[in-house]
């Protein structure tokens, strides 16, 4: 039987216990013991093996992740998750988590009944697909079969969250990898009840968001001279948007967003340009950038090339540092990892029964240059007042805690 008590990394009093129970290795201190496990990682020939290890450990020793989220953080998020899901039939080793199919309309409660549940469950949806090369191969782990009708899927997503409500009612849920158009047709009919976000509107719009803060503090400018360049209108970039509106120009493969422009969807009208007619037509990004001359670009990695290396860069996934001329510039990281946690836990520990967007915009504001947990708290307390101040705190004794032992407590229940 697997052991996951991490021993090592316990309190003084808890490990004297340990040793004197035969549990934990006296010579194995935390430094050690981390910079042990980093060396194993940093052997590891590619990502697929460095994932496969940090799996084993996540179930092995949990508590490892957090002095260590930014090199673990890589492996978790693209280019190298990409992977890792690409070869997931390939390189299954054992099931984790629940899994509900679309054949199961009807029965989900059953599937919630049956199965343990830890303080954190992950849940595959499994939509079946029409990828004929995913249907053809014999390792492929999802449902053979093409896709249903839309309205059976539809049936079947708002069967999963009613059932899920009812099960757990105290649970909080985060969506993750759904196509643009179900990503925000989901938050806009979801979020206003549940305590659910979107993993890539919410938090990518929250994260990115608070880096725009912080470079702006380095790069002083009246907002009427601050234009917003978004190159690509994924639901990333979108639900970065969603936060700022005024200053933004939407670019995608075909050019600018504008009224009346073929090919925009209905969570792109809103950023559709109004002073904006076609003229000039271009979908160059060079020719675009000295059109609109923006001051912010969300788009990535186009803002090095183009700048010259002039610019405060962060990335959401990770890549490998650049080079202009004779200096290397590393990408800071705008990763939900800062985020997602402290919204997380706040949501649950005040019992929210939404996630409003006061409280995405509070995580934002308590986004500090700190350590991970220290982040985290600072995050959170900022989200419960938000969510108090809403009127969606269910556990309302926090609202006599003053702002001083509030983060404490939110420590205190990581």
């Amino acid at each position: 039987m697997a052991c996951k008590f991490a021993t090592g990394h316990r309190p003084f009093q808890f490990r004297i216990l340990s040793i004197l129970l035969g549990f934990f290795h006296p010579l194995s201190s935390s430094p050690v013991h981390i910079q042990r496990l980093l060396s194993q990682l940093r052997s590891k020939g590619n990502d697929i093996e460095k994932f496969s290890f940090i799996s084993f450990l996540r179930s092995a020793d949990e508590v490892f992740f957090s002095p260590r989220a930014y090199e673990v953080a890589t492996l978790t998020h693209p280019p190298a998750i990409g992977e890792v899901c690409l070869g997931q039939s390939k390189d299954f080793v054992r099931a984790e988590g629940l899994f509900v199919a679309v054949h199961g309309k009807g029965k989900i409660a059953s599937s919630f009944e049956t199965n343990s549940v830890s303080a954190i469950l992950s849940i595959i949806l499994d939509l079946v697909t029409d990828n004929q090369a995913l249907l053809g191969d014999p390792l492929y782990l999802g449902l053979r079969q093409q896709r249903s009708s839309e309205a059976e899927m539809e049936e079947f997503i708002d069967e999963f969250f009613m059932e899920m409500a009812l099960m757990f009612p105290r649970h909080w849920c985060k969506l993750e990898d759904f196509s643009s158009g179900r990503a925000f047709s989901y938050s806009s009919r979801f979020c206003p009840r549940l305590p659910l976000i979107d993993d890539d509107v919410q938090c990518i719009g929250a994260v990115v968001l608070a880096g725009l803060l912080s470079a702006a503090l380095l790069l002083p400018l009246a907002p009427k001279d601050r234009w917003f360049l978004f190159y690509g209108t994924d639901s990333d970039g979108v639900g970065v948007a969603k936060q700022a509106r005024s200053r933004i120009w939407l670019v995608d493969s075909k050019g600018i967003l504008y009224q009346g422009r073929e090919g925009v969807t209905d969570y792109e009208k809103c950023f559709a340009r109004r002073d904006y007619a076609g003229q000039p037509t271009t979908s160059s990004f060079s020719d675009i950038a000295r059109f609109i001359k923006p001051t912010a670009l969300i788009g990535l990695f186009y803002s090095l090339r183009t700048s010259g290396g002039s610019v405060i860069f962060a990335s959401v996934s990770h890549f490998q540092g650049r080079t202009f001329g004779a200096c290397k510039w590393e990408p800071g990281q705008a990763n939900n990892t800062y985020i997602l946690p402290g919204l997380a836990l706040s949501t649950i520990l005040c019992r929210a029964s939404s996630v409003t967007g006061s409280m995405v915009v509070a995580s934002v504001l308590g986004l500090t240059k700190s350590r991970i947990r220290d982040i985290n708290a600072h995050v959170a307390a900022h989200v419960i007042r938000a969510a108090q101040a809403a009127g969606v705190d269910r556990f309302t004794d926090l609202r006599r805690m003053t702002d001083t032992p509030l983060p404490e407590f939110v420590r205190r229940k990581m």
